[in-house]
């Protein structure tokens, strides 16, 4: 005890002699050196910025939806691959659903419930006739719009509307273009019937029709469904006694699958080649319609082929669809109709934000991007570039269903821009 309280007494000496030296340092030392320098002050994280989101007008219900969910599956896949990347300037992007439910009355409010939620700079568009409606808001507010399909009345004049493939007279025009070109020699021209829906985007395909016959076709009937189709029998029978080479057909893909299912039954695509254009898919109508009521069919579209796995976009949906949705897969052009918008909008804010910023961005700056010149989307469709035209491009592809495959049967051709007819 008595040697503890010993070294105790010890300590305390030690640290009262330390206190006195340190106190007379202080007093000899001058004040710029005696005062402590204050510890660098540590930068405060950044703060993780939200998801920026993109809308969608988009048929979640209505005679159009299974056309349209398939197309917000791309237009999600797209976005879930530009994040795993990074997303943009280090924001992830997003999707945000607005369902139109297949009525056009609906788009100029769902529109305001889009700027009301999320003050978009570019918003996306399922289907040709809300775009329509929404484009006088779009020009006024300065709002980009894309849209799947390449309706005429949103061209002209340019403004924020933009389309990124051609309409389906164009698409129409450019099937026969490359018939004519591959017609054996001494082979009569062939004979097109047209089987349309009985609504704008099919009634579109009749002003190809004098185009057609300037360049020697016949086009010896043409026959209209109902926009809710309950039984093509009819119309259908009614092809068959025109004896025509080729029909095109142009509806959504339920009821495409409706068509292509009771013209196998009536041994129809035996008889003659259905061409569609860049709306049903020829993969998703098989899958509702079966394998055998495809076989032989025809489409134009702007799109690659599932099986062109170098190109990276292509590769990345395969994969996506293959582990997360194996149902899916292989993609079909619906597929390829939202990967390619939402890949559009996406490389627009990247272009746009590398020049003003997250913070600073309008939708003045995303138009920019937009019309800047070639815009890459990792070879789904064939380069985009709406720097002459407020449509995307005017390069096809044919297409027809060899074994069950969709398979190019052309290579990549050109439309004039801004056809007229």
């Amino acid at each position: 005890m008595i040697r503890q309280r010993g070294v105790l007494t010890g300590l305390l000496a030690l640290a009262a002699a330390l206190m006195l030296a340190t106190t007379a340092m202080a007093a000899t030392t001058p004040a710029k050196e005696a005062a402590a320098k204050p510890a660098p002050a540590k930068k405060a994280p950044a703060k993780e910025l939200p998801p920026y989101v993109i809308p969608v007008a988009t048929d979640s219900t209505g005679p159009f939806s299974s056309d349209q969910i398939i197309i917000f599956l791309g237009q999600q896949m797209a976005i879930a691959a530009i994040n795993a990347q990074g997303g943009i300037a280090g924001r992830k992007l997003a999707v945000r659903a607005y369902d139109t439910g297949s009525d056009n009355a609906k788009a100029v409010p769902v529109y305001n419930a889009m700027v009301n939620d999320v003050h978009p700079t570019v918003i996306l568009s399922n289907f040709s006739g809300p775009a329509a409606a929404m484009l006088p808001s779009l020009n006024r507010d300065k709002v980009n719009l894309i849209n799947v399909s390449g309706a005429a009345p949103l061209l002209e004049p340019p403004g924020y509307a933009f389309c990124a493939r051609p309409d389906y007279p164009d698409e129409l025009i450019a099937f026969a273009n490359w018939l004519k070109t591959s017609l054996p020699a001494g082979k009569p021209m062939p004979k097109i019937a047209l089987l349309l829906v009985n609504a704008a985007f099919g009634q579109a395909s009749t002003r190809a029709v004098p185009v057609l016959e300037s360049m020697g076709f016949q086009v010896v009937t043409q026959q209209f469904v109902p926009f809710s189709l309950v039984d093509p029998t009819p119309q259908l029978l009614a092809i068959r006694d025109a004896k025509p080479d080729y029909v095109w057909v142009v509806h959504a893909l339920g009821q495409m699958a409706q068509i292509m299912t009771a013209a196998n039954q009536l041994g129809l695509t035996k008889e003659t080649t259905f061409v569609a254009p860049s709306v049903g898919g020829l993969v998703d109508v098989a899958r509702i319609s079966g394998v055998a009521a495809t076989e032989g069919m025809m489409q134009v579209s702007p799109y690659a082929s599932f099986t062109e796995t170098k190109l990276p976009g292509v590769k990345a949906m395969n994969q996506m669809l293959q582990q997360d949705n194996p149902a899916q897969f292989p993609p079909g052009i619906n597929h390829y109709m939202g990967w390619s918008t939402a890949a559009l909008a996406a490389e627009a804010l990247r272009i746009a934000v590398a020049k003003v910023g997250w913070d600073k961005l309008t939708g003045e700056d995303v138009h920019k991007a937009l019309t800047s010149g070639k815009l890459d989307i990792g070879g789904v469709t064939f380069p985009q570039d709406f720097s002459k035209t407020r449509r995307g491009t005017n390069f096809e592809r044919v297409h027809k269903v060899v074994k069950g495959v969709p398979t190019p049967q052309s290579d990549w051709y050109p439309l004039p821009y801004n056809l007229k007819y």
